[in-house]
């Protein structure tokens, strides 16, 4: 633990994945479900994490989290239609790890 935490580039990594793992093992997580979105731009899908379901003037919308890699911590709160958003067929945990590993952890 404390030899990781000293590697400049895997510090980063590391840390952030401890952090998650710890939420997630301690059931506190508030992400709902992996899905996909797209973002940043038509035709380009990024990884997310649907946080919280909402209806506005008859429209169904969720937030979706969409994080930053390596670094889950950082990243986007976002709002999409319903019919937006794909689901990943990942479980939050597998897409944890995805986004964790910049991508190298394909489940």
């Amino acid at each position: 633990d404390e030899l990781l935490s000293r590697i400049p580039l895997v510090k980063s990594i590391y840390i952030s994945s401890k952090q998650l793992t710890n939420v997630l093992r301690d059931g506190k997580s508030s992400y709902h479900r992996a899905v996909f979105v797209e973002w940043p731009r038509q035709g380009v899908r990024a990884i997310g994490f649907v946080t919280a379901e909402v209806e506005r003037k008859g429209e169904k919308m969720v937030v979706v989290y969409v994080p930053t890699m390596p670094n889950p911590t950082s990243g986007f709160a976002l709002f999409f239609h319903e019919d937006e958003v794909l689901e990943s067929g990942m479980t939050v945990e597998e897409a944890v790890k995805f986004v964790v590993s910049g991508g190298m952890v394909v489940i």
